[in-house]
C-alpha cells in the first residue's frame, strides 16, 4: 500500500522522502527518482508530517515509539499519521 500511496504523493507535488526497511524498494524508487533515506531519522529530518503504512500493530508501536521511533525524531507539534490496519485500542494507546 505503502508505494502506491508514495507514487501518488510525490506526483501531486508533494515534497516527499520515502523510507522502507526493504533496500530493494528504495532502490525501485530512487530509480523513479522519488527521494529515499536509509534510516527512519534521516526520512523525517526537518519534517512536520509523518505518514506510516505499517503490516501491524507491533510494528506501528515500534515506529512509533521505540528506540529511535518518530516520537523521539519528530519536532514538538508535528504529525503522524499512521494509515495502518492496527488495533484502534492501540492507535489510540500510541496518539495519547
Amino acid at each position: 500500500m505503502g508505494l502506491p500511496m508514495a507514487r501518488n504523493l510525490i506526483k501531486a507535488g508533494v515534497t516527499a522522502t520515502v523510507f522502507d526497511i526493504r533496500p530493494d524498494l528504495l532502490r525501485s524508487l530512487q530509480a523513479e527518482g522519488i527521494p529515499t533515506a536509509t534510516t527512519l531519522a534521516e526520512a523525517v529530518k526537518n519534517a512536520s508530517v509523518a505518514i506510516t503504512m505499517l503490516p501491524d500493530t507491533p510494528d506501528v508501536r515500534r515506529v512509533v515509539l521505540g528506540e529511535a521511533g518518530l516520537a523521539g525524531l519528530m519536532t514538538p507539534g508535528s504529525l503522524v499519521v499512521d494509515m495502518s490496519t492496527i488495533d484502534p485500542a492501540a492507535a489510540a494507546e500510541m496518539a495519547a
